[in-house]
């Protein structure tokens, strides 16, 4: 981990960025950072840091999750907003294509912006009411992409009606 601080107001206000160091593994990670001081009784504060490093090509979020829905909810006309569900797919580089995606679940519409090659797509999932039955429905979404590294990502699709 690298770490750099700068001051926002002089003896009083600091800004503490940590950052991870190039070639570590996608993965998340727990550490801590000691900070030492002049101040007397606190002169050593110790910091939990968090990091999350993603691959270079990630889903945000990771899932779909739509909760849980109630049949009337579903059924009146205007919830359709609740009824779609948006993550993003980004690649840190170049442009890359979507060549396909690919649902598991028919309860679900799955649709791209842009479609043309970008390093970042608005991928929406539209919940299809009239195919929607009562219970949990779970599913997963493939993105099928041009990236060599990363030619599948799996986002899961979850949620109940009830």
């Amino acid at each position: 981990m690298s770490v750099s601080v700068s001051e926002l107001k002089p003896g009083k206000v600091f800004i503490l960025t940590a950052r991870s160091v190039n070639g570590v593994p996608a993965g998340r990670y727990e550490e801590s950072l000691t900070l030492v001081t002049d101040k007397p009784g606190a002169n050593r504060i110790i910091l939990p840091v968090h990091l999350w490093v993603k691959p270079d090509l990630y889903a945000n979020p990771e899932n779909v999750d739509f909760g849980t829905l109630r049949v009337e909810e579903v059924q009146s006309s205007d919830v359709t907003a609740s009824l779609t569900q948006t993550f993003f797919l980004k690649r840190r580089g170049d442009a890359f294509r979507i060549t396909a995606i690919v649902c598991d679940s028919s309860a679900v519409d799955v649709t791209q912006s842009p479609a043309g090659p970008s390093n970042s797509f608005q991928i929406d999932v539209r919940l299809r009411a009239e195919a929607l039955r009562r219970g949990s429905f779970d599913g997963k979404i493939r993105v099928m992409t041009t990236d060599p590294t990363f030619p599948e990502v799996v986002i899961p699709l979850s949620g109940t009606l009830i």
